[in-house]
């Protein structure tokens, strides 16, 4: 047995020796990842209705003349787009894996 040192988190059945991974078992379940690829679209989905949300906040914040309150109100959608970031990047991933 090579130098196991971790299975991946996602439990692909890939397992790191060192900076290699070898392949061990099936591939990974398409069916899973396409799932998995789907709750993560509705979160993005989720995060980017409220982004909106928050924006139109900001928005009428500025219509009624109150426009260090709208900065203030729009900050709180860094965070709701950064997330929504990272969930993409998973999804290319997974959808990448899918296609091995």
């Amino acid at each position: 047995m090579s130098h196991m040192i971790a299975r991946n988190l996602v439990d692909f059945l890939v397992v790191w020796s060192g900076t290699v991974a070898h392949k061990e078992g099936p591939m990974a379940n398409t069916a899973s990842l396409h799932e998995a690829i789907g709750v993560c679209i509705a979160q993005i989905n989720t995060n980017l209705t409220e982004a909106s949300r928050i924006a139109r906040a900001a928005a009428a914040c500025v219509a009624a003349g109150s426009v260090t309150e709208a900065v203030e109100v729009s900050m709180e959608i860094e965070q709701l787009l950064y997330d929504a970031n990272r969930l993409h990047d998973a999804v290319c991933l997974m959808n990448r894996i899918s296609k091995d």
